[in-house]
């Protein structure tokens, strides 16, 4: 099996659709291959599926030894080193070291090759992008995501494509811009729903269960929410599964189902004890501690919350630190333990307003003046809530003015990606135009040199006639005196037959151009009746047949449709039948007959003349071709008919072929596009 189907199985039973029947022989399999694969990126690409397999288990310590050996194991192999690099990076960012994790993947980004590599590099801009929104740098992750979007939509990885619209969303979603994150929502559920990604599909659909909630639609969020619990089970990863529950807690709070959202927290924090998951069961342990605080039982409310705390400092989340020590001293608070209550409250204003949340500082504000009343120092509280209502107005104006910058900015960066797309765009247009410009003039060109060539063949063609004709006349009028009446005949006989071998001559050059005429004119495709074609040529070359005592005969009485220039198909059949006459002998038939052939309607004329030697069969269809077999009543041939044939024909997208015919002598087929 190709390693990269290998790869690819892994990937499915160990990432994207775990099932708990394939699992342990899924990653006994890729330990093996880690061992004995040789070439540095198969290699690493197999690091990396195990490293992420360990990491949704919470086996960080396990996922950064397989990075580890990954590295020795590559050597300096850029492609591989960069696989390993992003795995890294994620496995850093997974634990909330995102410090850590921007340095790995900068570095990545700055070696990675200028249009090269673009799958690694999208996967390492999309970590990047991540990495960026948690450490709070919005405007870089912001413009990190829509490049790393660009670059996944170049690529066309459905997947990875996936993962970045869900990640983006994200990032809107905590600036508030609700309806944009939905939409990039649900373009990654549609892509993990064509995938069959059930641990992918269960994170997006419970995000998109937050949003309805927030939006008021009950009936969505909670199918949604059913969707994403399902599907996280399913796919029998720890992390989602956990993600899914306790996010199933807030769908809750916001749909103001309290009863709901309290036994899913408690399922939350039971689920999470087994897996070190400090981003979720954080949160999760926090939460249940917040709502037997509001239920007043807050004997259980305590351990929880300093529980909650203690984890957010040891992994340094600022935002859920300043929340707890917000809950613990409204919970001093609510015991009458106000100088208890004091220095958390102080400290969560100091933290919550770092971290601009704004809402929670004015509560934080508030709880603070009541401890100091309760503690009776009254003027510090109204000092207290004075301070904070002239730094929120400042921060107002302050997040205002940002927001209408980077409002601004993203109106002047699609302006410059519209800008820059118009001008591709005209640049392709303008060089498209060029080629076919230099095409017609390389075009024109021939066609003079051929109609030059042309001219002088109908010029030397004409000289010979002209000669015989003026000599034949200078005859007659200068032994008009002595010639008998039959000698005058048999001279005017004579001049006849120079006059036609002119007429011939003329001819062929006027079907050249008016071959070259239709080739370079815009010609519409009609539908035409073979049948009737095949008459009317037959009716224009009756007189022509009788001459040499040549019967006609048609094989064709039910319609026959195809398309194609009626105008061009009847000059086709004329040269042909024309062909046909002046190479059988004297009392003979000329076939037409119309049939399908090999699904083309196509119409054939057959004579019983001396056929076309195979030798002389490639040269059929060219300029001046002489072949062996002469006309057989003296007529003249300039070896032009059959050339302007084909290029009719291939000018309304249909061909001429050559067979001997049934009876002996030559079958010239036209086969064109059926309707």
């Amino acid at each position: 099996m190709d390693r990269q189907d290998v790869l690819a199985r892994l990937r499915n039973d160990l990432i994207f659709a775990p099932d708990p029947m394939r699992t342990q022989s899924a990653l006994e399999e890729a330990t093996s291959i880690a061992r004995s694969w040789t070439e540095p990126l198969p290699l690493a690409q197999v690091f990396q599926i195990l490293s992420t397999y360990h990491v949704n288990q919470a086996h960080f310590g396990e996922a950064e030894m397989l990075i580890s050996e990954g590295e020795r194991r590559v050597g300096n192999h850029l492609a591989a080193r960069l696989t390993l690099a992003h795995a890294k990076g994620t496995v850093l960012y997974r634990q909330g070291r995102y410090t850590e994790a921007a340095a790995v993947l900068e570095r990545a980004r700055d070696i990675l090759p200028e249009g090269e590599l673009r799958n690694i590099a999208a996967r390492i801009w999309t970590s990047l992008a991540g990495v960026y929104d948690s450490l709070g740098e919005t405007e870089k992750a912001d413009d990190t995501y829509r490049f790393a979007i660009e670059l996944r939509e170049l690529e066309g990885d459905a997947n990875g494509l996936a993962v970045v619209y869900y990640n983006y969303a994200e990032l809107l979603t905590r600036r508030e811009d609700v309806d944009l994150a939905l939409q990039y929502y649900v373009r990654a559920y549609e892509l993990e729903s064509k995938a069959g990604s059930r641990n992918s599909l269960a994170q997006t659909a419970s995000q998109m269960s937050l949003l309805y909630a927030q939006l008021g639609d009950a009936e969505k969020s909670l199918a949604y929410l059913d969707e994403a619990v399902t599907s996280a089970r399913a796919s029998a990863v720890p992390m989602t599964i956990a993600y899914c529950l306790a996010n199933a807690a807030n769908v809750y709070e916001r749909l103001g189902d309290d009863v709901s959202r309290k036994a899913a927290l408690v399922e939350a924090v039971r689920y999470c004890e087994d897996f070190p998951f400090p981003s979720i069961s954080m949160p999760a342990i926090g939460n249940l501690g917040a709502a037997y605080l509001n239920d007043g039982d807050y004997a259980a409310a305590e351990p929880l919350l300093r529980r909650a705390l203690a984890m957010s400092q040891e992994h340094g989340y600022r935002y859920a630190e300043g929340h707890w020590l917000l809950a613990l001293g409204t919970l001093a608070n609510r015991t009458d333990k106000f100088t208890d209550a004091i220095p958390l409250l102080e400290r969560a204003v100091e933290i919550l307003t770092e971290t601009h949340s704004t809402e929670h500082v004015l509560e934080t504000i508030l709880e603070l003046a009541n401890a100091h009343a309760g503690a009776g120092s009254l003027s510090e509280a109204y000092s207290r809530i004075s301070e904070w209502a002239r730094k929120t107005l400042e921060e107002h104006k302050s997040d205002l003015k940002r927001r209408l910058t980077d409002a601004q900015r993203r109106l002047e960066q699609e302006r410059r990606r519209k800008d820059s797309e118009i001008d591709r765009l005209k640049n392709i247009e303008l060089s498209e135009a060029n080629t076919l410009l230099q095409q017609a003039n390389e075009e024109l060109a021939d066609l003079a040199d051929e109609k030059d060539e042309f001219l002088a063949v109908a010029a030397h063609d004409l000289r010979n006639p002209l000669g015989d004709i003026r000599a034949t006349l200078q005859t007659i009028v200068s032994s008009q005196d002595v010639l008998t009446k039959e000698e005058i005949i048999e001279l005017c006989a004579d001049l006849v037959d120079s006059v036609g071998r002119m007429q011939n001559t003329i001819h062929s050059f006027l079907e050249i151009n008016r071959s070259e005429r239709r080739q370079h004119a815009s010609m519409e495709r009609e539908t035409v009746d073979l049948t009737i074609l095949a008459h009317r040529v037959a009716e224009r070359q009756k007189l022509r047949a009788e001459n040499k005592d040549i019967t006609l005969s048609i094989d064709s009485e039910q319609p026959l449709w195809a398309q194609g220039d009626a105008s061009i198909i009847d000059a086709i059949l004329d040269n042909l039948v024309t062909n046909a006459i002046k190479y059988s002998p004297r009392a003979t038939t000329v076939l037409i007959r119309t049939e399908v052939r090999d699904g083309h309607p196509t119409i054939c004329v057959m004579d019983e003349g001396p056929g076309i030697p195979e030798s002389e069969r490639s040269s059929l269809f060219k300029k001046y071709a002489r072949l062996s077999p002469r006309p057989t009543a003296g007529e003249d041939s300039l070896g032009l008919g059959l050339y302007l044939a084909s290029r009719m024909a291939n000018r309304i997208g249909g061909r001429i072929s050559y067979c001997d015919a049934e009876r002996g002598g030559a079958c010239f087929r036209l086969h064109l596009v059926q309707t």
